[in-house]
């Protein structure tokens, strides 16, 4: 990263993850995985202790059932709250750097590198996708910009 951006893009770089050091997103985040597994697993113990009359296979497949059922609703949910996350630190982050251009230019560079779709499908995006996807990013960047640029122009 260091070798190849520019001082302002690292900079903005930097900001977004200086936001998520003082929003906590770290803290929340291990605190809210660690409270949604002790409810699911203890959620599972009480469906086994339900089924216990079952036989043992009978059981154990409606528990894999339930368990993948449950990881289903959970990873949307889960990743919803990431995206949320990263907006915050992106927000604070476009708040607190003067130049975006060079911000804007580092979402464009990412994408190459990473060799990423830069608008994935909704469906993907709802499904996988912890961050912003990279289109809505640069659309995010290029209103701040355009913003900026109408408050400080002489005819307003």
């Amino acid at each position: 990263m260091l070798k190849g951006m520019e001082e302002a893009e690292i900079l903005f770089i930097t900001a977004h993850e200086v936001a998520h050091y003082l929003y906590k997103h770290v803290y929340l985040g291990t605190a809210l995985y660690v409270f949604s597994m002790l409810f699911f697993f203890l959620f599972l113990q009480y469906l086994s202790n339900r089924w216990k009359k079952d036989h043992r296979l009978t059981r154990l497949l409606k528990l894999l059932l339930t368990f993948l059922i449950i990881l289903t609703v959970i990873q949307p949910i889960s990743l919803s709250v990431s995206r949320q996350m990263e907006r915050a630190a992106d927000n604070f982050a476009i708040e607190h750097t003067e130049n975006l251009t060079p911000a804007m230019n580092t979402y464009y560079l990412l994408a190459k590198q990473s060799k990423t779709d830069i608008s994935p499908a909704p469906w993907i995006r709802f499904f996988r996708s912890s961050h912003p996807s990279i289109a809505e990013r640069i659309k995010k960047m290029e209103e701040v910009i355009e913003k900026r640029e109408t408050k400080s122009s002489p005819d307003s």
